[in-house]
């Protein structure tokens, strides 16, 4: 199974690649249209084949997600628009996506493509859009097993692809519209909210205390909030849906896990001073720290790693970004390494799911 995956993962590498590959002289305005052609093909083909790779087969073996989005859609299926909106009411457009997906398909395996592709296009946008290296981010996206677990949390990932579109309201500190797209996130997944108070904390400078401490706060507050969840639910009867997650006993996550996601926080802390002009690298550096944190904190709880979904695509555009600090060499060697790095840990979570590459490609 995690041959087949890596495969993907070169040939999606190679679309990137030419997606990205080329400018023609200036001067050459037909060849300067065609190679932008060229581009656009090979760009929406990457899209097309991760939509599809996605899309059409079993979300993760070891989750509960699948079966429970499923069960939702035959739910939701047979409802009025007025109805399924009112079926999750803290988190109506997830069951607007639904409803659509309903409507478009015949089978449950339609809400997986919808979703496939209401998550992965922001993010491959972001990726064209913040990254320093297009293709190396779409290696990432694999080795760093995004694409593999990303739908074991269907609404949560898509709520983190949507927060993609407020990276430009940190860095320009545009609080009001920054506001308005967590609060569409939360209209996925109410664990969204969690998401406000890193406004705050985006354009800290990530070599001093000051900006760690700060981080710190923020994720003591969040582990608060979530030691706090059964009794917020059974103050407000909110969130009864989500009552399972404090009611299960559960394990931390293993120590490869962590410590792999706390090297980019190492190297956020390290080549702060070399990056603190550049402010959108700044956002997704103080992201590292709080994703590295999280990690740490999960020891406790494997749940607690959940809330890592918002900032894992911040540290590979982090880490595209950071490479434009290094020499040519250097660049080389640091690219190499990340990715057989990452790949090594992803391959030992995929090498045990069974039916992670179970293809369904009735709609």
């Amino acid at each position: 199974m995690a041959k087949i995956y890596f495969f993907v993962a070169v040939v999606c590498s190679v679309l990137a690649y030419f997606s990205t590959y080329g400018k023609p002289p200036i001067q050459d305005r037909f060849g300067e249209l065609q190679k932008k052609r060229q581009r656009m093909f090979f760009y929406f083909l990457l899209i097309f084949l991760l939509v599809s790779f996605s899309g059409f087969r079993k979300i993760y073996a070891g989750g509960m997600d699948e079966y429970a989005y499923r069960a939702r859609f035959d739910v939701i299926k047979v409802m009025s628009l007025s109805e399924a909106l009112a079926f999750t009411p803290n988190e109506p457009l997830i069951s607007l996506v639904f409803y659509i997906a309903a409507k478009l398909f015949d089978t449950s395996q339609g809400v997986l493509l919808l979703t496939s592709i209401l998550t992965l296009v922001p993010i491959v946008y972001s990726f064209s859009k913040y990254s320093i290296d297009f293709a190396y981010a779409v290696v990432l996206l694999f080795a760093t097993g995004q694409v593999y677990s990303m739908f074991n949390g269907v609404a949560q990932y898509l709520a983190a692809a949507m927060y993609l579109f407020a990276i430009p309201y940190l860095y320009k500190r545009q609080f009001w519209k920054y506001l308005l797209v967590v609060l569409i996130c939360c209209m996925f997944h109410t664990a969204s909210v969690i998401l406000i108070p890193i406004y705050f904390i985006a354009l800290n400078r990530t070599d001093s205390i000051k900006g760690i401490g700060t981080s710190l706060v923020v994720l003591t507050a969040l582990i608060i909030a979530y030691n706090s969840l059964g009794s917020i639910i059974n103050a407000t009867g909110m969130l009864d849906n989500y009552m399972f997650v404090v009611e299960e006993g559960h394990h931390g996550v293993n120590i490869i896990t962590i410590a792999i996601n706390c090297v980019p926080a190492a190297l956020a802390v390290v080549t702060g001073n070399r990056t603190k002009d550049d402010k959108a690298t700044t956002v997704c550096a103080n992201m590292c720290i709080l994703h590295a944190l999280i990690y740490i904190a999960s020891i406790m709880d494997v749940y607690i790693a959940r809330f890592a979904l918002f900032t894992c695509t911040f540290v590979i555009l982090y880490l595209s970004r950071i490479t434009k600090i290094f020499s040519n060499e250097f660049k080389i060697i640091f690219k190499i390494a990340s990715v057989i790095l990452y790949s090594i840990v992803c391959y030992m979570l995929i090498d045990n799911a069974r039916y992670v590459l179970e293809f369904r490609l009735f709609l």
